[in-house]
Parts: structure tokens; sequence; C-alpha cells
């Protein structure tokens, strides 16, 4: 019954009885949402390219990041802790930093200046 099964994408399946409550608690425990703690380097140029490395926690192999609303292109988590990306162009200033999962989404505000 289990069988073909690609929700969520990172490949965490969850076997119930049919008709089963699954509480809130308990999804939640199963994919917690990320956090992030630092951005390094927390600047970079306007023209994008900058290689990242970001450090905070639940980072699983279908995170996303955006910069600003932007995606960030060749996301490589290394761990639950760590993930390194590149900077997608925009204009000059402050944007946030947003990395997602099916656990929900982490934001650090003003994570990254472009100049």
């Amino acid at each position: 019954p289990y069988e073909h099964v690609d929700y969520p994408t990172q490949k965490r399946q969850l076997r119930f009885r049919a008709g089963q409550i699954v509480s809130q608690a308990l999804w939640d425990a199963a994919f917690p949402a990320p956090t992030i703690d630092t951005v390094f380097p927390a600047t970079g140029a306007a023209a994008g390219g900058t290689a990242v490395t970001i450090t905070g926690s639940g980072f699983t192999t279908a995170t996303t990041v955006t910069f600003g609303g932007t995606a960030a292109t060749s996301i490589v988590v290394k761990n639950a802790m760590t993930l390194t990306c590149v900077t997608p162009a925009k204009t000059a200033g402050a944007y946030d930093v947003v990395a997602t999962t099916a656990g929900g989404s982490a934001t650090k505000t003003n994570g990254f200046t472009y100049s």
C-alpha cells in the first residue's frame, strides 16, 4: 500500500494504520522545520555568483534556498546542519535568506547584503 509514495520529497515515509489520526505533534517531530543560524559570507556582489555556506538545523536533500525571493543555485546539503549554495543576481541592498523544507521555512532577516 505504500509503493510509489513520493511525498515528501526527502523520501521520509510514515506508516500508519488506515484511518489512524496523526497528531500535529507527531507530524512536526517527523518533519521538523529548519533553522538558520549563520550565512557566510553575509555580503557579495549584485551580479550574484557568491558561494555561501548556511548553518542551522533541519536541512534535507530537498531544501530550497532563496535570497530576497529569488532561488539560489547549486544547493548542496552537506548534512542536516550545513548547506552551500550560490547567490542569484539582485540589486544592491539587504535581503532575507529563506531555507524551506517539507517541515516549513526558516528566515534570516537581512541575512545577505548585495553591494
